[in-house]
């Protein structure tokens, strides 16, 4: 086969294995939650789950929603704090190479949310942790490697109320996570049940084989920059086409062991960082739709305020969104 033959084959079959199918919206549609008075149950699967393929069983999305929509975010916020300290309510959960730093960072500035506090214990021990990322659900560990157990109370303790007013209205969890097994019990688990109709969930989806290309170029990257070795797989940096082929044999390989959704959470192949329907999917097992805010990389990059103006509109923040992303 020829080069260019084999690179268009690869393609499909990493999109594929991916969950690529995105749906085409409409020129200046937004792709977004369902509106406020939308009954759930009576919305199709493109509505629901725009970045699903046709082969999920729309009755698995259907069921009542709680309507938190046009809440005022500081008093909602609010109302997870005691003793000085706050639960997160927006979580910020993916997607890795989407944009989501300098939606977090856009955010911040503008004064409508606040990140956590990491110079407490034991975070201020954690290499990857920052104000924008915990990793309180996925994993914190030292320079070292060595895993830190953080409990509950720990991390309620990250997020400071004197903060609220002044600097922000509401708390963020920003941590790239939506491909982590169990994420939607885990933020369920961890906050009191009497918060959960505060909770808004939003989700930068990028079409995954440019998400998985984004990813290579990091790690090229720091391989240039540091050193060391280009991942577990690779001492040394492979092409492209070398890469996505022996991601796509680990990927078959999984889903033929364990199936398409447990696969979906099984970060040992990075292509489950872009398999978003069976990972969403399991979200919605404990977290209404409507308490999620779903958009495409590229209609927040190229068409910001009016994508923003719906995340506004979603979240209740006041004031004007940006007019550009950094």
């Amino acid at each position: 086969r020829s080069p260019l033959l084999k690179k268009a084959l690869l393609g499909s079959l990493v999109a594929q294995a991916a969950g690529a199918a995105l749906v085409a919206d409409a020129p200046g549609a937004l792709v977004s939650s369902p509106a406020p008075d939308a009954d759930e149950s009576a919305l199709p699967l493109s509505a629901l789950l725009p970045f699903s393929d046709g082969e999920i069983d729309e009755s698995e999305f259907a069921g009542n929603a709680t309507k938190v929509f046009g809440a005022e975010f500081l008093e909602s916020q609010t109302k997870t704090c005691s003793g000085g300290t706050c639960w997160p309510t927006l979580f910020l959960v993916g997607v890795q190479k989407a944009a989501t730093t300098s939606l977090y960072n856009v955010l911040k500035t503008h004064h409508t949310i606040c990140g956590a506090d990491t110079s407490e214990h034991p975070i201020n021990k954690c290499s990857s942790c920052n104000s924008k990322e915990t990793h309180f659900f996925t994993e914190q560990t030292t320079n070292k490697g060595k895993q830190i157990a953080m409990t509950q109370n720990q991390f309620k303790q990250l997020y400071h109320e004197k903060l609220l007013g002044s600097q922000c209205s509401r708390f963020m969890e920003g941590t790239p996570s939506l491909q982590q097994e169990g994420l939607g019990a885990k933020i369920h688990n961890t906050l009191p049940p009497g918060i959960h109709a505060e909770v808004r969930m939003i989700m930068v989806l990028r079409e995954p084989i440019s998400r998985d290309l984004s990813w290579y170029n990091h790690q090229l990257d720091n391989y240039h920059r540091r050193g060391g070795i280009f991942s577990a797989d690779f001492h040394k940096p492979p092409s492209y086409a070398m890469y996505a082929e022996h991601n796509l044999g680990q990927a078959v390989a999984c889903q033929k062991r364990r199936g398409v959704e447990l696969c979906a959470h099984d970060v040992g192949h990075v292509l489950a960082w872009g398999m978003y329907a069976p990972q969403i999917k399991e979200l919605r097992r404990h977290w209404s739709r409507k308490q999620m805010f779903i958009m495409k990389m590229d209609r927040l990059i190229e068409e910001p305020y009016s994508t923003m103006q719906g995340l506004y509109t979603f979240a209740g923040f006041h004031g004007n969104p940006p007019l550009q992303m950094p």
